[in-house]
């Protein structure tokens, strides 16, 4: 995959126009649950949201970001973190797979754990109240956010 994006970066000015007007098309959201990048409670005016904004970013910024991405990792300190630490991760997220997130679960046995069934790599807006739930729970348990007061709008978990 590295060497695949290396040599394909030369490229970037033919491929932007083509991957915006994808991105743009009434197709991008149907394509990608075909494809299984998406799962069926991704609500399509959020992903519409999304993909408007990633044509709004610079390509080449977008690019070496997803490049040094999958050049760079950080295996050889992962035991080492000693801060508390939330591991998320989407079941069917085609992009960072369930296995390496496991992987990471495993390297960190300290950190917390959260699978997310039925969310792929846009889990955010697929399970967002989800994940927002319990990012909310791991912050009060290690004192990082005030629990909330009787009377205030916590949020109230899917049932």
């Amino acid at each position: 995959t590295r060497g695949m994006l290396k040599l394909a970066t030369p490229t970037l000015p033919l491929a932007v126009p083509v991957a915006h007007a994808v991105m743009a098309s009434r197709f991008a959201y149907p394509l990608a649950r075909m494809v299984g990048a998406l799962r069926a409670r991704a609500p399509r005016a959020d992903i519409d949201e999304f993909m408007l904004a990633l044509r709004r970013m610079s390509p080449r910024a977008y690019w070496y970001t997803l490049r040094g991405m999958v050049e760079g990792h950080a295996w050889d300190v992962a035991r080492t973190v000693q801060v508390p630490t939330l591991i998320v991760a989407a079941s069917n997220d085609l992009l960072v797979p369930l296995g390496e997130m496991e992987r990471m679960r495993d390297a960190m046995p300290h950190a917390h754990w959260m699978r997310v069934d039925d969310a792929g790599h846009a889990g955010l807006l697929e399970a967002g109240s989800e994940i927002a739930e319990a990012v909310r729970v791991f912050l009060v348990d290690h004192g990082l956010e005030p629990p909330h007061e009787v009377g205030e709008h916590a949020p109230v978990p899917p049932s």
